[in-house]
């Protein structure tokens, strides 16, 4: 049968988690009941939370765990009513309502941390299995997410699908050739000679058959690229800067994918670039787009570069 889940690919990522997360919830409860265990998989982290700071209220159990207070609130009452917990009212202070740990609790604690270990066990062979990446994948996933939500991103996208716009090089973009390219040279390295000569002089990219493509955004100009002709089937990407208050909305993959398609219109059989190990953002973007690394016949006469690629077209 054909899994459609992993046919919607990451647009259905939430419903596969979801049902990953029902498997192996399943799976564990059945142990439970294989080993006599009164225990939900669901009470775990409340439980085990309790077990090691109790007393503790259930704000205090919602801050830890990242989920909300009436979520805490539904286990904790079920493990009241099972005699795993007691309420109490802080002594000190009579507002505050106090989870706490009863005898039942701590002695089936005593029972499940064994127990525990040989499920983690199980589930790390699982890990293995599947990659070993999962869990440091699933971290970088919500930390990400933490940071920019869904809608936030789309909303950036529909930003960058309405506002956003390439060019071709003009006289009136001259200057923000040489600005946009300054601002990261200066940040990270220093402009060189050989810099100069062409940021000075853009239209040598043109005379010699190649193109500078701009960004505009909002009609500001925010990033810019060169496409130089090194012969009728070679072309070198260089150039490329974004303003540092425009990064992170894909303006660099825009500039790099219209060279790529520049090149190919033109015939190109090979596009290649000069670049530094520290940027890394940039070599992770040029290797997405399929660039590989090479070693080159004659080295580049700018000091900072390391890192040579290229993309057979």
């Amino acid at each position: 049968m054909t899994d459609y889940l992993k046919k919607k690919g990451s647009l259905a990522i939430a419903s596969h988690m979801k049902r990953i997360a029902e498997s192996l919830s399943q799976d564990v409860a059945e142990i439970y009941k294989q080993y006599d265990f009164e225990f939900e998989p669901k009470w775990f982290l409340v439980f085990s939370l309790l077990a090691e700071q109790s007393p503790v209220t259930a704000t205090e159990i919602a801050d830890q765990l990242g989920v909300t207070h009436s979520a805490v609130n539904q286990i904790a009452q079920e493990l009241i009513e099972h005699g795993y917990a007691n309420s109490s009212q802080d002594k000190q202070d009579k507002r505050r309502q106090l989870l706490v740990f009863s005898n039942k609790g701590k002695s089936l604690a005593e029972k499940l941390e064994p127990f525990w270990i040989k499920v983690q066990a199980a589930i790390d062979e699982l890990l293995e299995e599947s990659g070993g990446q999962f869990l440091s994948g699933m971290y970088l996933l919500e930390s990400s997410h933490n940071k920019q939500s869904l809608a936030k991103r789309m909303a950036n996208m529909s930003h960058n699908q309405q506002q956003v716009q390439i060019v071709r090089y003009e006289a009136a973009y001259k200057k923000f050739f040489a600005e946009l390219n300054i601002e990261w040279l200066n940040k990270y390295f220093a402009v060189e000679k050989e810099d100069e000569k062409l940021l000075c002089n853009p239209e040598a990219v043109l005379a010699g058959g190649g193109e500078i493509f701009f960004v505009l955004c909002d009609k500001k100009v925010v990033g810019t690229v060169a496409l130089i002709c090194l012969s009728a089937d070679h072309y070198e990407l260089a150039k490329m800067g974004v303003s540092s208050k425009y990064q992170g909305l894909g303006i660099g993959k825009k500039l790099l994918h219209t060279c790529i398609n520049e090149a190919k219109r033109r015939g190109a059989k090979l596009l290649t670039l000069e670049t530094c190990t520290v940027l890394k953002a940039a070599v992770n973007l040029y290797t997405k787009a399929g660039f590989v690394k090479y070693k080159p016949e004659h080295l580049s006469p700018f000091k900072r570069v390391d890192v040579y690629m290229r993309l057979k077209l």
